[in-house]
């Protein structure tokens, strides 16, 4: 997120939106060739030993091979394709150019994902960071300097190399290139349902902007808007939301899933488990999209004013932030169980609903027609992963409600709080609208109240049952 707040200083919409295009056509080439391996390893009891390790590498490794000729080959095809919309030549090179970024990766370390399964994030979190810092500096400097999608193509570039050197600094394994057809037969036959997973779920997640950049053409004369600079606010917007959804799936996915699959067996532990999880993302992610929601159109106006629509955006895709991030508090239970056909069809349910929505509602309402049919997607499959984990669970609709009963104080007293300050400041003359100070404090003493009833509720019992008096 803050990348991209730094670069729209330096980088215009019709750029931006290059650079997103540019995401999604890598993310479903990705997306297409996942052979689901990592996932694999994590869920694999053996996962750690070398020689399941040595093959994961090796099968990533040419997966990422054969990716780098299709996008080199393909690169033009695409360019022509949304040559309407895009400069033909510019789509054609930066894709080229992206072929580095495959490169990386499949060089990079399998190391990492064991660390993952083995829980120890500290190497992890260092490796990220170092790596991010680089691609950050990297980006914002030669984005400055060429004011082109191609200097964020490069400081990416570089954040993955810097990547695939720390993850051989950080753990003293080193892949060779062999195969055994045990692990072959194991990693693959759980990797190819994580592999549909990932297909169509990348599919879905990348279909509202390869999508949009066809069909903003039609809209184009209406709105006085360029294709290409709908697709980069658009794309702003989404990097912003997507921002804490990544941070809180690197505590539900990330952290949940290797943590679940230990105790895969005992259905009772899976849903204390999942509980656990649904709480703590729960009161984290109300606050962070309550927030966003109400303050958008106050937080981009630190933005250049050619990015100021951004801010409803970041308003609208509000529900799609809250509702990726509901989804993904259920899957890491599915994957634990080896219950992942349910997010195939997941996925499946919302290419549907996108498929259905996006043409109306874009033609309709244009740039907030296109967030609200990804939000509409996302509320839809996010109900259905709800219901799918329940159903495996063994857990009731009734007794989850019940059990998320201490959630649902918090939400009572936070929304009260709110509407009881609103009326104290609208009465005083301080109306809403007309003031950001009545906006933030209206905010903090709900968030307060919020917060503390969480804590008396939640973090409080929970510090007694593992610190108990003595």
């Amino acid at each position: 997120m803050l990348r991209v707040l730094i670069l729209t200083y330096f980088i215009a919409p019709d750029q931006m939106g290059l650079w997103v295009l540019l995401m999604g056509v890598v993310g479903m080439v990705q997306e297409f060739s996942d052979s689901g391996v990592k996932h694999a390893l994590i869920q694999n009891q053996k996962g750690n030993q070398a020689d399941y390790m040595h093959t994961a590498w090796t099968i990533n490794l040419i997966r990422n091979i054969l990716i780098i000729a299709f996008v080199y080959f393909a690169a033009p095809w695409v360019g022509k394709y949304y040559a309407g919309n895009f400069n033909e030549i510019e789509l054609t090179e930066i894709l080229r150019l992206s072929c580095f970024l495959f490169l990386f990766d499949g060089l990079t370390s399998i190391s990492m994902t064991v660390l993952r399964k083995e829980l120890q994030f500290k190497p992890l979190a260092l490796a990220n960071i170092i790596s991010n810092i680089v691609g950050l500096i990297a980006a914002v400097l030669l984005a400055w300097k060429f004011q082109h999608a191609k200097g964020i193509l490069i400081g990416e570039i570089l954040c993955s190399l810097t990547l695939c050197i720390m993850s051989y600094l950080i753990h003293p394994y080193r892949p060779r290139i062999i195969s055994t057809g045990k692990a072959v037969y194991e990693l693959l036959s759980f990797g190819m349902m994580a592999y549909l997973v990932s297909l169509i779920d990348g599919v879905a997640m990348r279909l509202d902007v390869l999508v949009a950049a066809i069909v903003a053409g039609h809209v184009v004369e209406s709105t006085g808007m360029s294709a290409s600079t709908m697709i980069g606010l658009y794309g702003s917007g989404m990097v912003i939301i997507l921002a804490p959804c990544i941070l809180m799936s690197h505590l539900t996915v990330s952290v949940g899933f290797p943590a679940l699959s230990i105790i895969q067996k005992d259905r009772r532990a899976l849903r204390k488990g999942t509980l656990e999880i649904t709480k703590f993302t729960q009161y984290v992610s109300i606050a962070l999209f309550t927030f966003l929601f109400f303050l958008a159109k106050d937080i981009v106006k630190i933005l250049p004013e050619k990015y100021l629509l951004t801010g409803d955006v970041i308003q609208a895709l509000c529900f799609t932030g809250f509702s990726i991030v509901f989804l993904r508090q259920m899957t890491p239970a599915l994957y634990a169980m080896n219950r992942v056909y349910w997010c195939v069809l997941r996925g499946v349910l919302h290419i549907i609903v996108f498929a259905i929505c996006i043409v109306p509602f874009f033609e309709r309402w244009h740039l907030l027609g296109l967030c609200w049919a990804t939000n509409v997607a996302f509320i839809a499959s996010a109900l259905f992963i709800w219901a799918a984990t329940l159903y495996e669970l063994k857990w009731s609709p009734a007794t989850w409600f019940k059990e998320m009963s201490i959630v649902w104080r918090s939400w009572t007293a936070g929304i009260c709080s709110f509407l009881i300050t609103f009326g104290i400041f609208e009465a005083l003359g301080f109306h809403w609208q007309d003031h950001i100070a009545t906006r933030v404090l209206c905010l903090t003493i709900s968030f307060i109240v919020y917060g503390y009833v969480s804590f008396r509720d939640y973090i409080v019992p929970m510090k007694e049952k593992l610190y108990p008096a003595t």
